[in-house]
């Protein structure tokens, strides 16, 4: 497929020298893999001839990560709290291409490196010196401000980055206008790129370009999109979804609800209708996500919650979803009719009265169905994306926790910090700079952890935050530990039963128990589910 317009020009604006770019551009436009085009570039200027490829979840981390293994003439490799078959881990960074989540980057750069994070010992410049000589790119970057402490992560990093003068890319279809004046304020030469409506050429306004692209504007107006509403009961929904495989004759639906019980619940009712079916979710086990993800194509409908919506690269004919959020919605619609070059007719569903909905987003879509779900302007009667993007259709966060970012920056901006203070500091935030703290979940039972290969330990887990633990806590058997030495795998039950009975209790016991265990065994603790609870509970 040839080089998109936005996309050309924000290779010539990096071979001119403008490095600091925000990619503002639409979904299925091509952004991610934009990421191949400046590898190549930078690879003939060195020395700063590696990127590093930030994402916010680890399953598009996962995605890219194949998608990209082999497409470049140099090394493709991946960290995250996830195992990759025939792809490179590579928590150093010491890749051409390394892929990671937030978290990982973020422990790296703020000197807490992502192998020794629990080590009474850090040896924190060697994943440093590798940011230090790459390329930056921040994906799907709407993802980082979800929450304040990611976006304070988020900001900061921007901020060190631009001063350091590495090449620095973000990049989302969808940043909201608060988000993008924080950029701009933490890195005053960052140019934005961005898709409009301008007789002429590509058009200059200072700090911001504006991109004309007629066939990409032609082709995604050219799909017809329908909007409606259901009510939120899980018999209306698995009857709509029904009606338009059966009746309507459409072949792939995607659902996706902002609840797991109630997605597990329309995934069991189509199931038993006897339709062809995948589930994704938070709770779902790498092994599991794998092989959903592998037979994709086959599936007539694909059901789940938000770990969807940025993580899979499909097309459906249909969507049935929750909106509780623009960002989330425009999102989510864009694994409608996906693909531009093939006819379309996509359909929208909403689901109204869920509790979390948006209500405001809700009445305004009520009153204008006739949206351009990949266009951000008007054009031709439909209203643009951008119009959902408004501060009272979006989850409103709090964008910046000052004395956060401070304390981010003396830790940066220290060339050698006593370990007793970056310890001290990294137990008062719960052993996680970016979000709450995350555990492994084994899923097959306390006899099969013991006995089982590291591989299969592995693909039968799931990471969960730390919180999550208490909806399925009456499904926790025990606790464990793996440790990697010398390439040596030392894994080890934990007979604890106060340790055991905090993970379960949850709320601050769990997180009591949480810094117990890392103090204990200098590693982090692996949850233990009795072999089939899990299933059960959801």
């Amino acid at each position: 497929m040839a080089e998109r317009i936005a996309i050309t020009e924000v290779i010539n604006l990096f071979e001119k020298g403008k490095r600091h770019l925000i990619i503002e551009l639409p979904t299925g436009y091509g952004k991610s893999t934009a990421g191949i085009r400046l590898y190549e570039i930078i690879k003939k200027l060195g020395p700063e001839d590696r990127i590093i490829h930030v994402l916010p979840l680890r399953a598009i981390v996962e995605d890219l990560a194949n998608r990209f293994n082999g497409r470049i003439d140099g090394t493709v490799a991946y960290q995250a709290g996830i195992r990759i078959l025939n792809i490179k881990k590579e928590p150093f960074f010491d890749a051409d291409y390394t892929i990671t989540t937030m978290d990982s980057f973020a422990h790296n750069f703020f000197k807490f490196p992502i192998t020794e994070l629990y080590n009474e010992k850090k040896h924190y410049y060697i994943p440093f010196t590798r940011i230090y000589v790459s390329s930056v790119i921040f994906d799907e970057a709407h993802l980082f401000a979800s929450e304040e402490k990611v976006g304070t992560v988020f900001l900061t990093s921007i901020e060190l980055l631009g001063k350091m003068g590495n090449p620095l890319i973000v990049m989302s279809a969808t940043i909201p206008q608060n988000i993008k004046q924080e950029l701009v304020k933490a890195v005053n030469d960052l140019v934005i790129v961005r898709l409009g409506k301008k007789a002429g050429n590509n058009v200059s306004r200072g700090k911001e370009i504006v991109v004309e692209d007629d066939d990409f504007v032609g082709k995604v107006t050219g799909i017809k999109y329908t909007l409606e509403f259901i009510e939120y009961r899980l018999d209306s929904i698995v009857k709509k979804a029904a009606d338009l495989l059966q009746d309507v004759g459409l072949k792939r639906v995607l659902i996706i609800l902002d609840n797991i019980n109630a997605a597990m619940q329309v995934y069991r009712m189509l199931r038993e209708r006897g339709f062809n079916i995948g589930v994704i979710h938070s709770m779902r086990t790498r092994r599991e996500r794998l092989e959903i993800i592998n037979n994709l194509r086959k599936y007539e409908v694909l059901v789940g919650t938000s770990a969807i919506e940025a993580g899979v690269d499909a097309s459906f004919d249909a969507l049935i979803t929750t909106p509780t959020d623009a960002l989330a919605l425009i999102q989510r619609t864009g694994r409608v009719c996906r693909d531009i070059n093939k006819e379309c007719e996509g359909k929208v569903i909403l689901v109204d009265g869920f509790e979390k909905n948006n209500r405001n987003l809700v009445d305004y879509l009520r009153r204008n169905n006739n949206i351009c779900w990949r266009v951000p302007f008007d054009l031709d009667g439909c209203i643009g994306y951008e119009e959902l993007m408004r501060d009272i259709f979006i989850k409103s966060n709090e964008l910046l926790d000052k004395k956060y970012q401070e304390q981010l920056r003396s830790i940066f901006n220290f060339v050698f910090i006593p370990r007793n203070i970056l310890n001290a500091f990294f137990e008062s935030e719960n052993f996680s700079l970016v979000r709450e703290p995350i555990v492994e979940v084994y899923t097959k039972g306390l006899s099969n952890f013991i006995s089982d290969t590291y591989e299969n330990v592995i693909l039968d887990s799931f990471t969960s935050d730390l919180g999550n633990l208490q909806r399925i806590s009456k499904c926790i058997e025990g606790l464990g530990y793996i440790k990697i030495k010398h390439d040596e795998i030392l894994r080890e039950q934990v007979n604890n039963d106060n340790l055991i009975k905090g993970f379960i209790n949850g709320d601050e016991k769990s997180y009591s128990s949480f810094i117990k265990f890392i103090k204990k065994y200098e590693t982090g603790p692996i949850v233990i589910l009795r072999e089939g609870c899990l299933g059960e509970t959801l």
